[in-house]
């Protein structure tokens, strides 16, 4: 229904509704439309590599997106536009809610469409008039603090980062995408990427010096924790991170905003479990 609505361009009650929410729900719902707006790119001759789960998400996203199709009028000129124009307007709202669409992840995803739709002039005005409402949306806060950074879009800056050719090549790719590459690969190349990790967060220099490559060796780790043999691992590097602190760990913080409220509760969990269960056996052999 709420796919029917934005894609028909009949979402004003929707809005209205969403924008009385609190900013972690409304950027928990726009999280989880973030994913399917991709997939009206999506060709299943390029995703050969797919795990079970993955196919079960894309496949449900994919009829959400087949529910949106066909629910667009036959004046509009491009498929992505009545998105664009609902979560636009989304921001407009109020303080709370514009800063919950940056949050969201709703930059990465207007990346995303220009890549597939520069050459479509209607698209460029849509994305270019979403992006002069979040930067004239703001009150008392910089677009550039909150935790869907511009810069994280951009270039690594610190060519000393030793990372292989296959990291440097995932410097450009959007989150989303660099999440389902690290998914669909071989061990081969995740053990190489940790090893780069262990020489960045072993030496301080490398830590402090560009955003753009801690947010993504912060990214990685979350995504490596899935990753059944590098679950361990991963998870060690992120608990050295909370405990150096600084900008690397705000940057682990922001990352964490802009996931869903499950996969925040699951990495918690992984830290808090381990804890609880040594101060029960602690206590045990106390009382022994």
């Amino acid at each position: 229904m709420i796919m029917i609505q934005i894609g028909s361009r009949e979402a004003n009650q929707l809005l209205l509704c969403v924008a009385k929410w609190p900013r972690e729900e409304i950027i928990i719902f726009l999280s989880e439309m973030m994913p399917c707006i991709p997939l009206l790119w999506y060709n299943t001759d390029h995703d050969t590599n797919t795990t079970p789960v993955m196919e079960a998400d894309t496949k449900a996203r994919l009829e959400l997106i087949a529910v949106y199709r066909s629910s667009l009028l036959p004046s509009e000129t491009h498929e992505v536009l009545p998105f664009i124009d609902l979560v636009s307007r989304l921001a407009q709202e109020h303080e709370s809610s514009c800063r919950a669409v940056i949050e969201s992840g709703f930059l990465d995803t207007l990346v995303h469409v220009c890549d597939h739709c520069a050459s479509v002039p209607a698209v460029v005005t849509a994305v270019q008039h979403a992006v002069g409402i979040l930067l004239t949306c703001q009150r008392d806060w910089d677009v550039e603090c909150a935790p869907q950074r511009l810069g994280l879009v951009w270039p690594r800056l610190n060519p000393s980062i030793p990372l292989g050719e296959t990291s440097s090549k995932m410097t450009q790719k959007t989150p989303n995408a660099r999440k389902q590459w690290w998914q669909t690969n071989s061990s081969i190349v995740i053990i190489e990427r940790l090893s780069e990790i262990a020489v960045i967060m072993s030496t301080e220099e490398l830590r402090s010096s560009c955003e753009k490559d801690m947010f993504d060796l912060a990214f990685d780790l979350l995504i490596f924790c899935d990753l059944g043999n590098f679950a361990e691992l991963s998870m060690s590097y992120l608990v050295q991170i909370i405990a150096i602190g600084g900008n690397l760990r705000r940057t682990l913080e922001h990352i964490l905003t802009l996931m869903p409220y499950h996969n925040k509760l699951d990495f918690f969990y992984r830290i808090i479990y381990p804890l609880s269960t040594c101060a029960n056996s602690h206590n045990v052999s106390r009382s022994g």
